[in-house]
């Protein structure tokens, strides 16, 4: 009976766990300190309350059989909708998001675990539309995501909704749903931002604006421009349909609907990001934007007046236009971790966390003060760690015999990298700062229980990777 209990544990996935989460708690520590004194002194502690919570939650979930909730999933995830919904009406707003419910200094962020009911529903999803036609599958698995993303975006919280799109992907891809619908939504949502980017980009960015790029600031021009790659479109599909063309005219077809698709919809999303300013800093309606098309592609020319999400997204191409202000974090944070050098200054000597200029240095940024006290070895470490962690979730998915369970871990396995390579690329100045935190090391309640519980989910779907049913 004791042996059987014991093999319930994942001793890999839980000594990775335990190691993370303490250089978490080291280094939480470490960032309450200040050149003048204390900051923060209660957080190591909470974070310290929260593992051990998580301990006893993995503990817990290891005795139970996750296949057991399946039948429950579909009410729980509506569940999950009535309390982001609830959340965004009369939630607690912090940092200028209603992402929080709770009294008084205590608080969860019900997105956050949100994020492991939506895994366990697309699973059973997936497992359950085995056998319905590849694009309808592909169309109401889109579906079900979109409508926790739109609930947690009107918080705002853009970071921990973007988390939901690559955990789509990823499984719907072991799934086996076409690897082109998978491949067009992706290019599509890439092209729309590059699109929305493109014209501030080329006020702000380059000493002198690019002529060609002025297209895409023309309403005038950009219409003509939609209207001919739409031509394309019409012209590839009736070929390719009513004339039996060749193949080819099928991926005519695919590229330009992406095109023309990325054009219209980039309107919207350049207006969001730029924020509801005219050239001349007066605030606009949505409805008044609506009633004159022309006005989605005015910005403000003021730097001053642009949205912090587009702030972030031009910093993270040319950090020093705006270093003092919201190029801040990004150029700070390169110099913590360069800063560290080889063996790293030594705990609780870094100068950037202990004189106030790391920014979020027990959060998002706390790979930066791990990286200054610790250096190079320490990074190192912490690195190889996470490539452990990701490589016994590969072993678990390519090991479990149950199509549910190798969803769930897939969705868990694109959790955890997504975090991972947006937190430490956004530290490097490789990706923009999304406020996405360092799972098992950031501080934080509801991220770290997240990651735990995951992982005793992990750990019961290896225990249980020989049951079929």
């Amino acid at each position: 009976m004791k042996s059987k209990f014991l093999n319930r544990f994942d001793y890999i996935l839980l000594l990775c766990i335990i190691a993370l989460t303490t250089f978490g708690i080291l280094f939480i520590y470490s960032a309450r300190f200040t050149s003048k004194g204390l900051i923060n002194p209660s957080q190591y502690i909470k974070q310290i309350i929260w593992a051990g919570a998580g301990l006893l939650l993995i503990f817990l979930i290891c005795l139970g059989d996750y296949k057991r909730v399946k039948r429950y999933i579909p009410y729980l995830f509506i569940g999950l909708l009535f309390v982001l919904l609830f959340t965004r009406l009369f939630g607690k707003r912090v940092n200028g998001a209603k992402s929080w419910i709770g009294i008084g200094s205590f608080g969860i962020q019900p997105s956050e675990f949100g994020k492991i009911l939506f895994i366990f529903f697309m699973a059973k999803f997936l497992e359950d539309s085995r056998n319905m036609k590849g694009f309808n599958r592909f169309v109401l698995g889109n579906f079900y995501m979109f409508i926790p993303m739109a609930l947690i975006l009107l918080q705002p919280d853009l970071g921990t909704a973007s988390v939901y799109f690559p955990i789509f992907l990823v499984m719907a891809f072991m799934a086996g749903v076409p690897v082109r619908y998978l491949l067009f939504e992706l290019s599509f949502l890439l092209l729309t931002i590059f699109f929305a980017i493109l014209p501030v980009y080329n006020q702000y960015i380059p000493p002198a604006p690019i002529p060609i790029l002025q297209v895409l600031s023309s309403f005038n021009l950009r219409v003509f421009l939609i209207l001919v790659t739409a031509a394309i479109t019409s012209i590839g599909a009736t070929v390719r349909v009513f004339f039996h063309g060749k193949k080819y005219f099928y991926w005519i077809t695919y590229v330009f609907l992406c095109i023309t698709g990325s054009l219209i919809l980039s309107m919207f999303m350049q207006k969001f990001l730029t924020g509801f300013m005219d050239p001349y800093g007066n605030e606009q309606s949505f409805s008044e934007v609506l009633l004159h098309p022309s006005k989605l592609l005015e910005f403000p020319l003021k730097w001053r007046d642009l949205s912090y999400q587009m702030k972030r997204l031009l910093i993270f191409m040319r950090p020093e236009i705006d270093i003092h202000g919201a190029g801040w974090n990004i150029y700070q944070s390169k110099i913590a971790i360069g800063s560290g050098s080889f063996f790293g200054r030594g705990f609780l000597q870094g100068t950037q966390s202990h004189n106030g200029w790391l920014p979020e240095q027990s959060t998002d940024f706390i790979f930066g003060i791990l990286s200054e006290e610790t250096g190079f070895i320490g990074g190192l470490t912490v690195l190889s760690l996470y490539m452990i962690l990701f490589l016994r979730i590969i072993f678990i998915i390519k090991n479990n015999q149950n199509t549910y369970g190798t969803y769930i871990a897939t969705g868990i396995l694109a959790m955890f990298a997504f975090h991972f390579f947006i937190n430490i690329g956004m530290l490097m100045g490789v990706m923009p700062i999304t406020g996405i935190p360092l799972l098992f090391l950031s501080y934080g309640g509801s991220s770290l229980l997240t990651a735990m519980i995951s992982t005793g989910i992990l750990m019961n779907i290896n225990y249980h990777r020989m049951e079929l049913h």
